[in-house]
């Protein structure tokens, strides 16, 4: 099995996003500013949770199979 890259885009021009496992909050994510991009690398078979401080947050990413 190989590595997955999956890009994530935080499109929000106010607030940051969350990154991290199931217990991912404002506190213990990895934080993605507003209007930025971050790519990760991750193994099959992982679930990335991502969370934020509002309600209708817009986000995207893209996972290729």
């Amino acid at each position: 099995s190989s590595d997955l890259t999956i890009p994530i885009h935080n499109h929000d021009q106010t607030d940051a996003l969350y990154i991290g496992n199931g217990d991912v909050s404002p506190t213990t994510g990895l934080q993605l500013p507003k209007l930025d991009s971050i790519e990760l690398t991750m193994n099959p078979g992982e679930t990335l949770y991502v969370v934020s401080t509002k309600t209708g947050h817009v986000m995207s990413y893209l996972k290729q199979v």
